[in-house]
């Protein structure tokens, strides 16, 4: 029987010798790294050779890029509306899929006829924004399910290590691999990681640590080690453990559930939101064309410095210019205020 099966791997899941949550923090934390090939600031490496590729005017290609994020920001309810349903272990698979998709469908656009180029970009980058939003959404609700008394901690060290995974290893990947091999070919690979992770997630992922026999932060709250105590709504709601799993024990004193309804009469949440809308849109035209900006400046500073041989600015690693500052701050950042929540910072 299909349940008896899943039984059996939720009591193997509650017997493993070391807390499952390190089993989801490494994956998600994977994923939300792989997801950075939906980013503006990586994808900016391929705009130079797109553009020659492609045929399209700066203006054309920000114009579709734009309305593509637009898009996608407007899109973000209905995805999280599915791993409120379905659960992560459903869902992320499901998204990886159409973010690998969506990196090989954008290849055409340097074949495609004229006319039909923005068309295609248009539909690839929608995909690609829209999945890449929801996986960092998807990989930060699934982190919180399983920690409670250390969340703030565990985010931060799950920001701290996709930061440094993206700006010391992917970006500098990708722009060799754009350098050497073209951005077609650089493109397909992440496809193929994006594939090869779908099928990681599928295997590895549980919704809530309650799905499989075990407790946020792996030991039971003070005065709940039976499970009975009071059962409160999940932000995520009840129907987002396909299993039907057993919610609100994860709450804190410095984290409590809340039902939607709530959240949207928060203060926090519309400050949060203005915030990310506020950043998106100064960042993400920017980190689209960083590349050339950087390339220009380089190659004005080399000509008024009389354009001599090797060892000018233009050895530089772009990547190393444009990630390693922003990284280094991102990390800081983050691990101070993954702190200071759990020290109790209003939520």
């Amino acid at each position: 029987m299909p349940g008896a099966a899943g039984s059996a791997a939720s009591s193997r899941i509650a017997r493993l010798p070391f807390f499952y949550g390190v089993v989801i923090v490494g994956v998600n934390t994977a994923v939300r790294t792989h997801k950075c090939f939906a980013q503006a600031n990586l994808f900016t490496f391929a705009v130079p050779p797109m553009l020659d590729d492609t045929g399209l005017s700066r203006a054309t290609f920000s114009s579709v890029y734009g309305a593509a994020t637009f898009g996608a920001s407007f899109l973000q309810p209905l995805m999280g509306r599915q791993v409120d349903k379905y659960g992560n272990r459903r869902v992320m698979p499901l998204a990886l899929l159409a973010l690998g998709a969506s990196l090989a469908a954008m290849t055409a656009g340097s074949i495609a006829p004229a006319p039909a180029v923005p068309g295609l970009l248009l539909g690839s980058w929608l995909v690609m924004r829209t999945t890449g939003f929801a996986i960092d959404n998807y990989a930060a609700a699934n982190i919180n399910q399983w920690y409670a008394e250390r969340r703030g901690q565990v985010m931060a060290i799950s920001n701290i290590a996709s930061q440094l995974c993206q700006g010391l290893v992917y970006a500098q990947l990708y722009e060799r691999g754009v350098e050497r091999f073209g951005w077609e070919a650089t493109q397909l690979a992440g496809t193929v990681g994006a594939v090869l992770l779908a099928l990681v997630a599928a295997v590895t992922l549980r919704h809530t640590p309650e799905e499989v026999g075990c407790w946020p932060d792996g030991r039971p709250p003070g005065g709940k080690g039976d499970g009975s105590g009071e059962e409160e709504e999940s932000l995520l709601g009840s129907e987002g453990d396909p299993e039907k799993a057993t919610r609100g024990s994860a709450s804190t004193a410095t984290s409590r559930d809340m039902t939607l309804a709530e959240a949207i009469r928060t203060r926090t949440l519309w400050l949060l939101g203005l915030n990310s809308f506020a950043l998106c849109t100064i960042m993400a035209g920017t980190d689209l064309h960083l590349m050339s900006i950087l390339l220009e400046g380089l190659a004005a500073a080399e000509g008024s410095a009389g354009g001599g041989g090797g060892g000018g600015a233009g050895d530089l690693s772009i990547a190393t210019l444009m990630y390693i500052p922003q990284t280094l701050t991102i990390c800081v950042v983050s691990l101070y205020f993954g702190r200071a929540f759990d020290k109790g910072l209003e939520p």
